[in-house]
């Protein structure tokens, strides 16, 4: 019977700690997926200790990257607006936590367990769209309550029209108009709510509104699941890795094998990377990526035959002129000669 007692009373105390311990600091300290986030990002970028946010990852990019602007566009999914990366590390960092900046080192991506389409928030005023990163420590209740404290540039906006488009980065309207724009926009509250996941997600514009903008039907995809990290599209399906989060064995630590120090992590504006971004490959192999994304030709053949038939006759002609300038020659010199 003491043993009971004992343990219900070791139960009860257990209890009460976790439950006062931050949700964040639990997520961060007890998630296997940070020890995957930790191993699998390592390569394309540095881990370093921040005082507020603890261990976060800053992606080796170009100067000029942008997270939910740099080499990916956006589809719409069964979970709402969904942010289609083309890196090999899209999987985690614009799915899962949030993406701070920091005017030394740029953009940094701090991790969380919840799995998301995206964790933008999402603004539109008459003929734009926009979204902004959401900042760490920021839930999406606390975004659609104002995010008035949002830096200016931190928001993309776009033609509403160009909202499929597949090269964002390129077709995004100038920084420099985000003060007018903000001024006369609305923030996009609209959110799915994941039973399975008990989640709350950024579901983006209208689906309707959309589709009326842009002029024809919009069938959204479906998500499901992969075994190993990555994505891709095939049979009409995202594919996406986006583990559950799991309970480790108390008294393990997880942390990045390979930390470095922020003495080390070069300053952004001193970061210059011959290595452009990747194309997005989003799809099950090559011929299919070609059936999807090339342009519908025209039938070209009679201009190609007619091509080049003039291209031999053109070599015809200068052969011909060629071997009538030698007879011309030729006859010059006889006549000459006969003169003589």
């Amino acid at each position: 019977m003491k043993h009971l007692i004992k343990y219900f009373t070791l139960s009860i105390s257990f209890y009460i700690v976790f439950s006062l311990l931050p949700m964040s600091a639990l997520a961060q300290k007890n998630d296997a997926n940070f020890q995957e986030y930790y191993d699998q990002l390592s390569p394309y970028g540095q881990w370093i200790e921040n005082s507020d946010f603890g261990y976060v990852w800053i992606p080796t990019a170009d100067p000029d990257f942008t997270p939910y602007l740099t080499n990916g566009y956006w589809t719409l999914t069964n979970y709402g607006w969904m942010w289609v990366s083309g890196y090999e590390w899209g999987w985690a960092a614009f799915h899962y936590g949030r993406w701070g900046y920091n005017g030394y080192y740029g953009w940094f991506w701090v991790p969380d367990n919840k799995w998301g389409p995206s964790w933008v928030a999402w603004r539109k005023a008459e003929g734009f769209y926009g979204w902004a990163p959401m900042r760490p420590g920021v839930s999406i209740s606390a975004s659609y309550l104002g995010y008035k404290d949002v830096p200016n540039g931190n928001w993309t906006f776009i033609n509403a029209k160009d909202i499929e488009n597949h090269d964002l980065a390129n077709n995004h309207i100038s920084k420099k108009n985000n003060i007018n724009i903000i001024n006369s926009s609305t923030l996009i509250n609209t959110t799915i709510y994941d039973d399975a996941r008990r989640t709350t997600y950024v579901a983006g514009p209208n689906k309707e509104e959309v589709q009326n903008i842009v002029g024809h039907i919009i069938t959204p995809v479906l998500v499901q699941e992969m075994d190993v990290p990555g994505q891709c599209f095939s049979n009409g399906l995202l594919q996406i890795y986006r583990p559950q989060a799991q309970i480790n064995n108390i008294g393990y630590k997880q942390e990045p094998s390979k930390l470095a120090d922020i003495k080390t992590v070069r300053r952004i504006s001193q970061r210059k990377f011959k290595k452009k971004p990747q194309k997005i490959l989003l799809f099950a192999n090559a011929t299919e990526l070609k059936q999807q994304t090339a342009a519908p030709q025209k039938d070209n053949s009679a201009k190609n035959t007619k091509k080049r038939t003039l291209n031999k006759n053109n070599k015809n002609r200068t052969v011909n002129q060629k071997k009538n300038n030698g007879l011309d020659q030729a006859s010059e010199s006889y006549q000459n000669t006969e003169t003589k």
